[in-house]
């Protein structure tokens, strides 16, 4: 497959033309992003990419677990070894974007601890499947409610080293790229471009506007973890005659 058969195309020339064009996708002649890798169990098998906060409300503590993989779907197979406080409801996520919703009652007015545990099943673009567990531990305190991962591990080496570019609109030849990772710790996301203007270098997000002239652009992301590593990903784009 040539360069120009890898870039996602956006019409450029007059501005009717501009406003009307999109890129290609999966269903359209052109090409897309190469699929996303295939799931590594043990980067994600100890709930790594399983996120969560919460809410308090009088005695009932609201939590929502959100899966930040990225790509793929979940499946949430139990709630279980909850300590603490008492199960109230549990609402299932539908799709891969939904959240998992878990409501407790706290045991008593002196209870300053609760934790739960979530087994679930993630699902990689190719159907490969992982099991996953993780524990939540929520601390109640004067100044609301936290959560925390205090058995987090981690990612492993692979899943450090991954990055991914995800186009999030195009309004002519403006698009706006966002930077996704399954690493959950601190990062520094920055940006180049072969052609055209950033509307920063730096920062989760950004807007690209490409140049009028037909063409293959590049634009690279690359993000920085400090100690443990960077990743780098690209993305190109075609510009062509509207």
């Amino acid at each position: 497959m040539g360069i120009k058969d890898q870039a996602k195309r956006i019409a450029a020339g007059a501005s009717v033309a501009l406003a009307t064009s999109g890129l290609s996708n999966c269903h359209d002649n052109g090409a897309v992003d190469p699929p996303p890798p295939p799931l590594q169990c043990n980067t994600v098998d100890t709930g790594q990419s399983l996120t969560a906060n919460a809410t308090l409300d009088a005695d009932t503590v609201e939590v929502t677990v959100r899966n930040v993989l990225g790509y793929g779907n979940w499946r949430v197979d139990a709630v279980s070894d909850v300590s603490g406080a008492t199960l109230l409801s549990v609402h299932l996520p539908e799709n891969a974007t939904d959240s998992l919703i878990v409501r407790l009652r706290i045991a008593d007015e002196n209870t300053t601890q609760i934790a739960f545990a979530v087994a679930a099943t993630l699902t990689g673009y190719s159907g490969e499947s992982c099991a996953v567990t993780r524990t939540f531990h929520i601390t109640l305190s004067g100044d609301g409610v936290q959560v925390s991962l205090r058995d987090a591990d981690t990612l492993p080496l692979p899943a450090r080293q991954h990055a991914e570019i995800a186009f999030a609109w195009q309004e002519g030849r403006i698009v706006r790229l966002e930077a996704k990772t399954a690493y959950d710790g601190e990062r520094l996301a920055s940006w180049s471009v072969s052609h055209g203007v950033l509307d920063a270098e730096r920062g989760s997000a950004v807007r690209w506007t490409l140049p009028a002239e037909p063409g293959i652009y590049q634009a690279e992301l690359v993000l920085d973890f400090g100690a443990d590593g960077l990743a780098f990903d690209t993305l190109l784009l075609e510009v062509v005659q509207g």
